[in-house]
């Protein structure tokens, strides 16, 4: 099964239009290496009812700087990132191992 492409769409802070009012903006993407895990998880809303909290994962082995505001396409489909997730040490190492990077597709 081949990996799938990702790739990471910063958002440019102080992007304004051609009539100097703020907008959101975001840079070309760029590719990163991770994997997809396409897991899912919610929470109850009001009792009846269920909140997505985060469609998938990106699990990177080396962590990146990224903003709550990025985005990443994965085969192509946008995913907006879910906050912004810590890194993993190892626990006696004190190794670096990787990152978590929660997403979820925006609903329209």
């Amino acid at each position: 099964m081949p990996y799938p492409v990702v790739q990471w769409k910063r958002y440019i802070e102080g992007a304004r239009d051609d009539y100097g009012k703020p907008r959101d903006s975001w840079a070309a993407p760029e590719p990163i290496r991770a994997d997809f895990a396409p897991t899912r998880s919610e929470e109850p809303r009001d009792g009846l009812t269920t909140r997505v909290v985060f469609d998938a994962q990106l699990v990177l082995d080396k962590p990146i700087d990224y903003d709550a505001r990025d985005k990443f396409l994965v085969d192509g489909v946008e995913y907006e990132a879910e906050g912004v997730g810590g890194v993993w040490w190892g626990r006696f190492s004190r190794r670096l191992f990787g990152q978590i990077i929660e997403i979820r597709r925006p609903d329209g």
